[in-house]
């Protein structure tokens, strides 16, 4: 038996490992390719993934078509069933050749596509995973590891999506430039009456109808009438403790934690119970990115709400739309155990891609900074 050489991951900063892949042949299992059927089936079987990004099951097949210089063109076309429910189809367009004269191992690389409904997963719709792999004649076990281009498609879909369940439509240029003056006033401490609000709306040329539709759906009051909360920001006890300039307030989700740093341009102290096990997570957040975490593997939740067209209408159902579903997990298997309980598209990412989507997500809110801050921003982006 000949030595097959161990995949190694391509060297470079631009792709990222998706899943490795270890596929069993069973016998004559056909499945339906993607586009027109080229070669002749094979075979198929099934098979395990595992990766940062998917993990579970496979189901597959194997079109062939040999070339005369032992060079075989391969169409895959199967079906992924995720750990966390999800279906995705796959097609891989690949070449294989053996390693040697008369060998029976083979190399195999070439180009997979996906095709999915799940909207946790549709950003795989975007782009290819590149292959590359072995495959053992005798024993009929073919092992591959699929490679991505770095973040990019799964978080623009993460943040299209968000947007689309709502915060497009609340979150109006008018609105906006409101919001990101009232969350500097709430980081204060103190409480805004309605007629404050208003004020701070005339002072920036906004029509009054738009302080009255911040008041109405967006902002937290107290038993007085006061404001004490908007849009993610909170006087009042919640959950996810977030601390600025020494001022103890609260967000109303853990997700709020992580963009709203760079809302009001400064450095926020986080803490956080992990729903699973308990145990407390601990944050340093900047304007600029995650400066410490603890524990080093916490992760946090983000709830994938259905598209609607119109706006969340009121603070109750940003808490039910987006809060009741967005924490931080003391580890990935913690937030995945949290997470099949759940009967809902939730994706768990890292704490550093999560503060990435919050840029992705308000980008439009973001263009009602200040302008000098606006413009730090865009260079420290530009930068990385």
């Amino acid at each position: 038996m000949e030595t097959i050489p161990g995949n190694v991951e391509p060297a470079t900063p631009e792709l990222e490992l998706l899943f490795a892949l270890e596929l069993h042949y069973r016998g004559p299992i056909e499945l339906a390719p993607m586009g027109d059927k080229v070669g002749t089936l094979v075979g198929g079987g099934d098979g395990t993934l595992t990766g940062p990004r998917v993990r579970g099951t496979v189901r597959w097949s194997n079109y062939e078509t040999t070339g005369e210089d032992q060079v075989c063109a391969l169409q895959v076309p199967g079906v992924i069933q995720t750990h966390d429910g999800a279906e995705i189809g796959f097609e891989g367009r690949e070449l294989a050749m053996p390693l040697s004269e008369g060998s029976q191992q083979w190399r195999v690389a070439g180009v997979l596509r996906f095709k999915t409904a799940d909207r946790r997963y549709a950003w795989l719709n975007d782009t290819f995973a590149l292959t590359s792999g072995t495959f053992d004649y005798e024993a009929g076990i073919a092992r591959w590891t699929a490679f991505v281009p770095k973040e990019g498609h799964r978080l623009e879909h993460l943040a299209r999506a968000l947007r689309e369940a709502g915060l497009r439509q609340a979150f109006t240029p008018e609105v906006s430039r409101l919001t990101v003056r009232l969350w500097r006033e709430i980081a204060k401490g103190d409480p805004l009456s309605p007629q404050r609000v208003e004020r701070i709306a005339s002072a920036l040329d906004l029509p009054q109808q738009t302080a009255h539709e911040v008041l109405d759906k967006m902002c937290e009051r107290d038993s007085d009438g006061n404001v004490v909360g908007i849009a993610g920001l909170s006087q009042n006890q919640h959950p996810h403790r977030f601390t600025v300039n020494g001022i103890r307030l609260a967000t109303w989700c853990a997700w709020d934690s992580l963009f709203l740093p760079v809302m009001l341009q400064q450095t926020a102290l986080v803490s956080s119970q992990c729903p699973t096990t308990g145990e407390t997570i601990r944050m340093t957040i900047t304007p600029q990115g995650v400066t410490s975490k603890h524990p080093a593997s916490a992760v946090i939740s983000i709830v994938i709400p259905q598209p609607t067209t119109s706006g969340l209408e009121s603070v109750e159902e940003i808490w039910t739309t987006f809060c009741h579903h967005i924490h931080l997990f003391a580890s990935p298997q913690a937030a995945q155990e949290w997470v099949a309980a759940q009967g809902q598209q939730i994706a768990i990412l890292t704490i550093e891609e999560a503060f990435e989507l919050g840029r992705l997500t308000l980008s439009e809110v973001l263009r009602h900074l200040p302008g000098d801050v606006r413009v730090a921003i865009e260079d420290e982006k530009t930068n990385k």
